[in-house]
């Protein structure tokens, strides 16, 4: 019976440890993991050789940057990546071969990272 008063004291200061934890707060609120109203706009210059992202209101994500889909005079799709950047900037990026007027922009979006 000794063994069973034992096991028992330990199992109400494993759970009144837990009870305990379970009352603290959180170092971060709940209002800080909200879902963002982001806003991510994409374009390209005027001759179609570069595309621009600009992004806003992006919380707690660290940075964003261009993604082009560029394709060549050939008929070849491939992927290019602009710098990435900070909330509310542009990040741009001129497809490779552009200014022999070998290249140009197909497709322009945004990539993000926490």
């Amino acid at each position: 019976m000794k063994s069973l008063t034992r096991l028992s004291a330990v199992a109400a200061a494993i759970i009144g440890l837990g009870a305990t934890g379970l009352t603290l707060a959180p170092s971060a609120s709940a209002e800080s993991f909200q879902p963002q109203s982001v806003d991510c706009n994409t374009w390209t210059n005027g001759a179609g050789t570069i595309g621009y992202a600009h992004c806003s209101g992006l919380g707690h994500i660290g940075a964003f940057r261009v993604k082009v889909t560029c394709i060549s005079y050939t008929g070849v799709r491939h992927f290019e990546v602009g710098p990435w950047v900070a909330n509310n900037k542009t990040s741009s990026h001129k497809c490779a071969g552009a200014d022999a007027g070998q290249a140009g922009v197909l497709t322009v979006g945004s990539e993000m990272e926490d």
